[in-house]
């Protein structure tokens, strides 16, 4: 698998899917000036219109919520590991004791890892957009 520094166009596509705004990406693919069917990935100024936007790890970790709290006030707090059990990067909640359980309204457990990192992040971030949870907003 290839690692890169930020989300692939198909992943920034699947964000923008969860309503996050393209404007808090702090990277962009665009178009290669010497090889126009290529894009080079690039730092966001200025964002053109035919940029696609690109999220670096840091920046969707900021997105994702440093916290979330139970109805009985327990408190689980955000974590990005390494998993050796699935040899993948996991995102999850804890608070010591055990994990917030990433299931659906069906009751069907999501699985919040993948080898790469960033596609961990994305994973996360459609899952709690789609359980209506409410993403961090960057301040430009």
């Amino acid at each position: 698998m290839k690692q890169t520094i930020a989300t692939t166009p198909e992943q920034s596509a699947r964000l923008k899917a969860c309503g996050v705004d393209p404007k808090t990406a702090d990277m962009c693919w665009r178009k290669d000036i010497i090889f126009p069917n290529k894009q080079v990935l690039t730092i966001k100024e200025p964002y053109w219109d035919e940029d696609i936007p690109a999220y670096s790890l840091t920046r969707l970790l900021s997105l994702l919520p440093t916290s979330i709290t139970s109805i009985l006030g327990n408190e689980y707090f955000l974590e990005l590991s390494k998993v050796r059990m699935h040899n993948a990067w996991e995102v999850q909640w804890h608070n010591g004791r055990c994990r917030w359980p990433t299931h659906d309204k069906s009751g069907k457990f999501c699985k919040l890892w993948d080898k790469s990192p960033i596609e961990a992040c994305v994973k996360a971030i459609e899952w709690l957009t789609k359980e209506g949870y409410k993403l961090n907003e960057i301040e430009e």
